[in-house]
């Protein structure tokens, strides 16, 4: 598989992994009705990937508008497989916001903290 994209629509957010390139999106808006049924196959697809021997840098990249608690979990759900099951200098993440959203920059900083994950902050004009 070279890539698994889901596209978005007004309540849930473009995923896309380029697995050749290594690199995994997530951006927009995330107030999936379901996130269980959402995130499912993306945490899936993520899972199965980093179970092969990684030879190349990979980059997960959060790029959010606005998300709700339950996509919260799922973030956190991604950045524990990436903890675990790829050495430190073989990932990036990515936490890209708004242009003057505190908000979230602040959430970036939080989940940096707490999954202690070096994040790289982006701020960006509008998505």
């Amino acid at each position: 598989m070279k890539t698994f994209t889901v596209e978005k629509t007004p309540r849930t957010p473009l995923i896309h992994f380029d697995f050749e390139k290594g690199t995994f999106e997530i951006s927009g808006t995330s107030i999936p009705e379901d996130a269980d049924v959402f995130y499912a196959s993306a945490l899936e697809h993520f899972e199965r990937f980093l179970n092969h021997k990684l030879t190349n840098p990979i980059k997960l990249i959060f790029k959010f508008v606005y998300f709700n608690t339950s996509t919260s979990n799922y973030i956190i759900s991604f950045l524990k497989l990436i903890k675990a099951k790829a050495p430190k200098q073989y990932y990036t993440v990515e936490w890209h916001y708004e242009q003057e959203d505190e908000d979230m920059l602040e959430t970036g900083k939080h989940f940096e903290a707490v999954m202690e994950i070096p994040f790289k902050f982006q701020e960006v004009e509008l998505f």
